[in-house]
C-alpha cells in the first residue's frame, strides 16, 4: 500500500529521479568517510556507544552529498535500512510528506522481517488515512510502532542506519524542525520503559548548518542523542579543539572536585560547533569557566545558554563577550 504514494521512492539513493547522483571520487575525503564507517558500523543494540543521531554539516558545495551517496552505496544492504535526499527543486522531495513513508517502506521491504512487514502492512490497513497524516503520525505508526511490536531479539540483525541528505532543503522551516523533533520523540521514550531508546534505527543526517536547525541541535535534549562531523577544511581542527576542551575541562573538574563526568561529550560537542575552528572561543570559554570567582558548572549553563547567532564563530564571540560581561556581578552600572 505505500507502494501506491510513488513520490516516497523518488527520494532514495538509487532512485532513476537522481541519475546520475554524486558520490565521493575514489581516494577522496577518506578521513572523514573513515570517521563516518566507524560509526555507522557500531551495531549496539541499545546505542550506548555511539549517539543514535550523527548531524554531518558544512557549507554549500563541499560534497555533504556525495559523502550520503557514497555511504548509501558502501552499506547497502549491509547497515543501511533506508535513506531520502531532499532536493529544494523537486516537489516530491522539497517538503517531509514523503520522508517517514519512505521509511516505513524501505523497513517493510529491505528489512528482511516478515514480522516487520506484517506489522507495517496491518498499520496501514487499519489506518489507510495514514498515507495522508502528519509526519509525526506517520512515524509513530508506520515506523515506531512496528518495530517496537518486536521482540527485542529480532532487533539485533536489523540493518539500523537511515541516512537523510540535504534537510536544509526541505523548504520551509518549520518542516525542518518538525522532522528533527520527530525523530527525538520517536527515539526517547519515558523512563519507566527501561530502554535506552525506544528503537534501534540511528540516523545521519547532513545538512548547511542552517539556523533553526542549529537552535534545535543545541537543544539539551540532543546532548546525548547526538554527534556532529563538520565538512570543511577545519574538520581536523574541530577534533583538535575537542581534545582541548576536554582536557582542560579535566583539569577544572579536578581542581573543584567536580564528580566526572563532566561536561557530558554532547555538550563538548556543542562547544566545537559553536567554536567553527577558531581556538580563540574555545580559550574564552575555558578562561571563563575555570575562574576560582564562580562555580563552573553555573559558568557552562551560562555558555550554554548564551544565544546562537545566525552566522560564524566571532559573531558568536561577541554574543559570549556580551553574556560573560552581563553576568559579571562587579561590572560597572
Amino acid at each position: 500500500k505505500l507502494i501506491v504514494e510513488a513520490g516516497a521512492l523518488k527520494a532514495l539513493h538509487n532512485s532513476e529521479a537522481r541519475f546520475p547522483p554524486p558520490k565521493c571520487h575514489p581516494g577522496t575525503r577518506e578521513s572523514i568517510l573513515n570517521h563516518l564507517f566507524d560509526w555507522i558500523r557500531a551495531n549496539d543494540v541499545e546505542n550506548t556507544l555511539y549517539s543514535p543521531i550523527q548531524w554531518l554539516y558544512g557549507p554549500a558545495g563541499v560534497g555533504k552529498s556525495a559523502i550520503a551517496q557514497t555511504l548509501c552505496e558502501r552499506f547497502d544492504k549491509e547497515h543501511l535500512i533506508g535513506s531520502f535526499f531532499f532536493s529544494r527543486t523537486s516537489q516530491a522531495r522539497n517538503n517531509p510528506r514523503f520522508l517517514f513513508l519512505t521509511i516505513g517502506y524501505c523497513l517493510a521491504i529491505f528489512s528482511n522481517d516478515r514480522d516487520l512487514w506484517t506489522a507495517i502492512d496491518e498499520a496501514v490497513s487499519k489506518n489507510p488515512t495514514i498515507l495522508h497524516a502528519s509526519i509525526d503520525v506517520q512515524f509513530r505508526e508506520l515506523v515506531v510502532g512496528p518495530l517496537r511490536s518486536l521482540p527485542l531479539c529480532k532487533w539485533w540483525p536489523l540493518p539500523k542506519i537511515v541516512i537523510i541528505d540535504g534537510l536544509d532543503e526541505c523548504i520551509d522551516r518549520n518542516s525542518q524542525k518538525l522532522v528533527l523533533e520527530t525523530i527525538h520523540n520517536g527515539l526517547v521514550g519515558p523512563v519507566t520503559e527501561g530502554l535506552a531508546y525506544r528503537i534501534p534505527l540511528r540516523f545521519l543526517i547532513s545538512s548547511r548548518p542552517e539556523h533553526v536547525i542549529r537552535l534545535v541541535f543545541s537543544q539539551p535534549q540532543f546532548y546525548e542523542l547526538l554527534d556532529r562531523t563538520v565538512l570543511s577544511d577545519s574538520f581536523e581542527t574541530s577534533k583538535d579543539i575537542a581534545v582541548y576542551l576536554r582536557d582542560n575541562f579535566l583539569e577544572i573538574a579536578r581542581y573543584h572536585s567536580i564528580e566526572m563526568p563532566w561536561p557530558s561529550h554532547g555538550i563538548i560537542q556543542e562547544l566545537v560547533q559553536r567554536a567553527s575552528g577558531q581556538f580563540i572561543y574555545a580559550s574564552t570559554i575555558i578562561k571563563y569557566i575555570g575562574d576560582v570567582g564562580d562555580y563552573p558548572p553555573t559558568r557552562l549553563d551560562i555558555v550554554l545558554k548564551t544565544p546562537l547567532s545566525d552566522g560564524e564563530a566571532f559573531a558568536d564571540l561577541d554574543i559570549l563577550y556580551q553574556q560573560i560581561l552581563a553576568s559579571n556581578p562587579h561590572r560597572k552600572q
